[in-house]
């Protein structure tokens, strides 16, 4: 038995060593952006997405349908064209414009866990109006082209180096923490 629950407590100071990726949401959702390939907050959101797994289509806007889709959107509803520009959508209905570049989990969770009946319009992380949602939105503002994954992949996504010892410390500090407490459970016993 003491075997047993030497195992557990090793075990259990492993687990906090594995990494959890993804936005934990409620509600069934897909977020639109229009971006430009010259835009440095533009692959900041797109590695952000995709090393997060968030679920999203992308838009170029140097493809002329998607531009005009943009212009509509912006001119529609009053706001500043900018890049990126992200649409939420959730439950099959848009709920929110994000105007900027953020990667914070808790806010996409929160625009995707708490939909509201109005379109909430963020200049980055500070929601800036409420609208109600124009009619045929899906129609006349998502774009018609959209960018292939494997291609935004290799404009954000780095190539990965050589990393067959860069694990080592994190090997040698978990060692480290399940000695100690293995040791301190020993110690009590």
């Amino acid at each position: 038995m003491n075997i047993l629950r030497l195992v557990l407590v090793f075990i259990a100071s492993q687990l906090i060593f594995i990494p959890v990726y993804g936005l934990e949401v409620s509600n069934n959702y897909m977020i639109y952006v229009y971006g430009s390939k010259t835009c440095p907050h533009c692959m900041t959101l797109a590695k952000y997405f995709i090393e997060n797994n968030v679920e999203f289509t992308w838009f170029w806007i140097d493809d002329e349908e998607n531009l005009d889709a943009l212009r509509s959107l912006v001119n529609d509803i009053d706001i500043t064209e900018g890049t990126p520009t992200s649409i939420v959508y959730v439950n099959g209905d848009p709920v929110a414009i994000v105007l900027g570049a953020i990667t914070e989990d808790g806010f996409w969770e929160s625009i995707i866990n708490n939909p509201t009946e109005t379109l909430k319009i963020y200049y980055g992380d500070k929601l800036f109006k409420e609208v109600i949602t124009p009619e045929d939105f899906t129609n006349k503002y998502i774009g018609g082209s959209p960018a292939s994954l494997d291609d935004l992949k290799e404009l954000v996504i780095e190539p990965e180096a050589d990393t067959s010892t860069d694990y080592i410390p994190t090997i040698v500090v978990a060692i480290a923490i399940s000695a100690l407490i293995l040791y301190i459970y020993l110690r009590k016993r």
